[in-house]
């Protein structure tokens, strides 16, 4: 692409705003958009990191669906619900983007 536009007499800077930038775009948000997924649903990371003492998603769920007596189970999965929700619109915005980087690379 680069000596098509090349080619074509761009210069290099159009070359960067014009072609590079557009094509890279859609994979490195898609790839951002992963990695906080994955990185949301982590319950176990965030519970070592934190020591359980910081009020994360993912570690009050832990705690409310731990079996305590005491804690409400119906909140920790209207939690989970919300994790779910967040974790889906992460993973169909990601698919939009990949449709639109194959777009670019075919």
């Amino acid at each position: 692409m680069v000596e098509s536009s090349a080619a074509l007499g761009a210069s290099a800077l159009q070359t960067l705003m014009r072609v590079t930038i557009p094509v890279l775009t859609p994979a490195i948000i898609g790839t951002m958009l992963l990695l906080f997924a994955n990185a949301f649903a982590a319950y176990a990371t965030a519970y070592a990191l934190s020591g359980g003492s910081a009020n994360l998603i993912a570690i009050m769920v832990g705690v409310f669906l731990t079996g305590n007596v005491f804690v409400d189970e119906n909140f920790g999965a209207a939690l989970i619900v919300g994790m779910i929700a967040i974790i889906l619109v992460a993973f169909i915005m990601r698919s939009v983007l990949e449709r639109r980087t194959a777009k670019w690379l075919q």
